[in-house]
């Protein structure tokens, strides 16, 4: 693909860009949800007594909570990621795009078992079905999330006459 010059580092390295890290945050609402509702009970986001409705912050199951947990660690590497990260950081985010896609389908599929056993599905919860549906879809089949995942940061370890 074709990218200008803004939209790589110094380094080299494609940026993930805002929409991508918009994209992996919505992955990890789910782990978010709880510490959200208990900031909004407690008045810690207005700054007062209030109350706020936090129902739409609720998780029916902890297997959506258990599916957000890739999608935060893809967080912390991308925004971590440099020249000195261990081998394995780097091979999470070799495979990180394989790694959101899989999470993504389980929380579509969650998603969907819980409105079919609910029976009735309200606004919020279509609407997160229908993110999630979308996201599915951007991870599979836009080439900056490959080309993304693709490049990393080189390691500045440099060996000089063969000796490390």
């Amino acid at each position: 693909m074709n990218y200008s010059i803004d939209d790589f580092t110094d380094d080299g390295v494609l940026k993930p860009g805002l929409f991508l890290t918009l994209i992996v945050a919505v992955l990890s609402r789910f782990l978010l949800y709880g510490p959200l509702s208990l900031l909004a009970s407690r008045g810690g986001i207005t700054g007062g007594n209030s109350y706020i409705d936090v129902s739409v912050l609720s998780v029916d199951s902890p297997f959506l909570m258990l599916t957000s947990i890739p999608p935060v660690v893809i967080l912390y590497i991308l925004v971590a990621r440099n020249s000195a990260s261990r081998e394995l950081i780097r091979n999470i985010w070799k495979h990180g795009r394989l790694i959101l896609l899989v999470s993504v389908v389980c929380q579509l599929v969650l998603q969907i078992a819980v409105v079919a056993m609910a029976g009735v599905a309200g606004l919020p919860v279509l609407v997160g079905v229908i993110v999630t549906a979308y996201c599915t879809f951007y991870l599979a089949t836009s080439g900056r999330v490959r080309d993304v995942f693709a490049s990393f940061p080189t390691s500045k370890q440099y060996t000089e006459d063969g000796a490390g």
